[in-house]
């Protein structure tokens, strides 16, 4: 999983930095509206985002379940989503849009893996480790708004 996590995350740094389809989507992203005033077409590109994420997805549980065996799909993937989103904003990414990175996002990531790691190996139970990852993400957003007044 680890060796398709890094040649997705490289192939999508490419994508989004040396292309008309990457550019577009940090467009779509900072401003929808002046995207679609700037003769950018919108909907198309969203929908190629979600059909994107949707393979992503795809790949992702055809991943889990090779590494579990099985796929309990009432309890899949539950909590990453919070992983997610402190691994988006630890990397750099803005949550009122317009900055961000897949690179940022990939180190972001790192970072929260290995502060899970050591949490776990440190005996700090799940909902303590899951409100210290909150503690982050309201800080990196705090950090954000300081930086976005001044």
């Amino acid at each position: 999983p680890i060796v398709y996590w890094l040649l997705i995350s490289a192939v999508l740094h490419i994508v989004s930095q040396r292309t008309a389809f990457g550019r577009h989507v940090v467009a779509i992203g900072s401003n929808e509206r002046a995207a679609k005033l700037s003769g950018i077409p919108v909907n198309r590109i969203k929908r190629r985002v979600y059909a994107l994420m949707g393979m992503l997805v795809a790949l992702s549980a055809v991943l889990q379940v090779s590494r579990i065996g099985s796929m309990d799909y009432a309890n899949a993937g539950s909590g990453y989503e919070m992983d997610a989103i402190a691994a988006a904003i630890v990397g750099g990414t803005n949550m009122a849009g317009g900055r961000g990175s897949i690179l940022g996002t990939v180190l972001g990531m790192l970072i929260i893996a290995v502060m899970n790691n050591l949490l776990n190996l440190m005996g700090v139970p799940p909902f303590l480790r899951e409100a210290f990852k909150g503690v982050i993400v309201i800080g990196a957003v705090l950090l954000q708004k300081k930086e976005s007044t001044s």
